[in-house]
């Protein structure tokens, strides 16, 4: 019982107060958050994907669904639509790898899980580690699976394979709620590991004296690169198109 009830607090978070941005920040993110989603949107390709990858478009589906695409996001609603249309279209080639993410995505965008949340268990034996079995946990969550015997112990299976900081407090904060304070600047490499400690944070809004949410977004905007969006230059383009979608997504959830 009490894992049925602390996996669904890390789904529902954002919910929690803490301090907002400061004024200068609020306007610097509403800047780099257009210049981004313009960018993303940008590089879709007619099909209404992201080089047709599944994951990717996923991924970045789940960017623009935290927008609401409405008011200043409304213009990017066309490429929101597209990008669902074409995951529930292709949801059955999707590579195993990728289904708990398909499923993410689908439930975050409105879509609808159909046959997904089914195949769900039965490919998490292929998720690896860290930011996969992440995914995979929390699809399991948002599924309503981890409500059955096999998906409870699939879940606390998943949460044993985290490695590095933020994704082990982040697994613990899906099974138990209990979480340890996170050195940001130390324990997040990428923005990846950034998003989920953020997830973290919403459940410990007193960490940083309140302030997380500037902690984060300033490191964020530290990280932004010249052309408007995140990752490495050594760095695939789907690779950098993958961290600007975490960054995105997670200055969105410090300006609620």
């Amino acid at each position: 019982m009490v894992l049925r009830w602390t996996c669904l607090v890390l789904l529902l978070a954002w919910m929690v107060t803490a301090q907002e941005l400061s004024v200068s920040l609020q306007l610097e993110s509403q800047m780099v958050l257009r210049r981004g989603f313009e960018v993303v949107a940008s590089l879709q390709q007619e099909d209404g994907s992201w080089n047709g990858e599944c994951g990717l478009t996923a991924r970045c589906l789940l960017a623009l669904a935290a927008t609401g695409v409405e008011g200043d996001y409304a213009p990017f609603k066309q490429n929101y639509e597209a990008a669902l249309a074409f995951l529930r279209h292709h949801a059955a080639e999707c590579p195993p790898k990728d289904v708990p993410l398909l499923v993410c995505a689908l439930i975050r965008a409105g879509g609808g899980v159909q046959g997904e949340a089914i195949a769900l268990l039965g490919t998490l034996g292929e998720v690896s580690e860290d930011g996969d079995a992440l995914c995979a946990m929390e699809a399991l969550c948002l599924c309503g699976a981890y409500k059955t015997g096999e998906g409870n112990l699939v879940l606390r299976r998943l949460m044993k394979r985290q490695k590095r900081p933020a994704y082990k407090a982040a697994a613990a904060a899906l099974c138990s709620g209990d979480v340890s304070p996170l050195n940001l600047r130390r324990d997040c490499a990428d923005e990846e590991e950034l998003y989920w400690a953020t997830r973290v944070l919403m459940l410990h809004p007193e960490a940083f004296g309140g302030n997380w949410r500037n902690t984060v977004v300033s490191i964020l905007l530290d990280h932004l690169k010249s052309d408007g969006i995140w990752g490495d230059s050594a760095q695939t383009d789907a690779e950098r198109l993958c961290a600007t979608a975490f960054a995105l997504q997670t200055i969105i959830l410090c300006t609620p």
